[in-house]
């Protein structure tokens, strides 16, 4: 499991210092921009006043092509099919990540850590919940270890936590396959929701995670729900469109004073697995949705960069009217 340690002018990856802020690009490379679409801010649950919940590439869906408006996202639909049932209809920014060849594999000596990273920043706050929406459209093969999150932090500390999606997630020491991970550093301790379990962890950095063993498909689009659940106390929950209703993680406890989330977040994409080289990196293709605050509040910019040991074979472009 990654451990990125927050601070004011950076976050650590693997021995790297990420900026929190940067303004370096919203492409693959510094100084690429796309901007297009216009700014249509969903509320917390995805919800729209028509019924519809977001997509996957922008802009608005055909109604007559796309037989689907239920509030379910049923086995034989997904977010390119039916983005009102499984996925984002349109939305400010988007920033879609690949990562790897068609010919990569998992196995040998390397460690490839952070490969892309995207940057929100809202107008106002601090706030008591935040929306982090994920998409993984083409998922690596069997036994690759990557991850997609988004990292958060508190108005009164240098410290905060991430949330997201695994391909070979870690539980109680074992290897479990698709995971969903929500963890704070400097944490007091954990409640586990009721299928999910909380542990403490430590390396570079320690606190605590709760962690749910989740079969995410390709092309479903699932919101990491972080709420204030009460004083000191931060809970995340998963916004699975295939079933009603939202499913708890953990509750975690932090110190008093740390108050609420920062108007700032920071998502990447990482391989913390072993590859024989950069290039032998397994192929995967993820969306990073903007996030959400406190019910239907749209960041006001979003970036989109490469960075690390294997940068040259990530790309990170940021499509929408938000990206800067």
């Amino acid at each position: 499991m990654p451990v990125m340690r927050p601070a004011y002018g950076c976050v650590v990856l693997l021995g790297c210092c990420l900026p929190l802020l940067s303004s370096a690009c919203s492409g693959s490379t510094a100084g690429e921009h796309s901007d297009a679409g216009a700014l249509d801010a969903f509320a917390r649950d995805g919800a729209r006043p028509d019924g519809s919940s977001g997509v996957v590439d922008g802009g608005e869906p055909d109604a007559a092509a796309l037989p689907c408006g239920d509030g379910v996202c049923a086995d034989d639909e997904d977010a390119t099919a039916c983005c009102a049932d499984c996925g984002v209809c349109t939305e400010g920014a988007v920033v879609r990540i690949e990562t790897g060849t068609a010919a990569g594999a998992p196995g040998g000596a390397l460690t490839a850590g952070g490969m892309a990273d995207t940057h929100a920043s809202f107008s106002g706050g601090p706030f008591t919940e935040l929306v982090f929406p994920f998409t993984v459209i083409d998922e690596p093969v069997e036994g690759s270890s990557y991850f997609w999150a988004q990292q958060f932090f508190f108005e009164g500390t240098t410290q905060g936590g991430y949330t997201g999606v695994q391909t070979n997630g870690i539980l109680g020491g074992s290897v479990v396959g698709k995971m969903l991970i929500f963890s704070i550093w400097e944490a007091l301790g954990a409640t586990p929701g009721p299928t999910a379990s909380c542990e403490p962890f430590g390396g570079e950095g320690i606190g605590y995670s709760c962690r749910l063993v989740f079969a995410w498909r390709e092309n479903v689009t699932y919101r990491m729900i972080l709420r204030e659940a009460a004083t000191d106390e931060w809970s995340v929950s998963v916004g699975d469109p295939t079933v009603p209703g939202e499913i708890l993680l953990g509750t975690i406890r932090v110190l008093p004073g740390w108050g609420r989330i920062r108007p700032s977040t920071a998502g990447f994409a990482e391989y913390y697995g072993q590859v024989a080289s950069c290039e032998a990196l397994p192929h995967a293709v993820a969306l990073l949705h903007q996030p959400v605050a406190d019910g239907a509040l749209a960041p006001s910019s979003v970036d989109a960069g490469v960075y690390g040991t294997c940068a040259a074979y990530a790309t990170s472009v940021c499509t929408g009217a938000l990206c800067r």
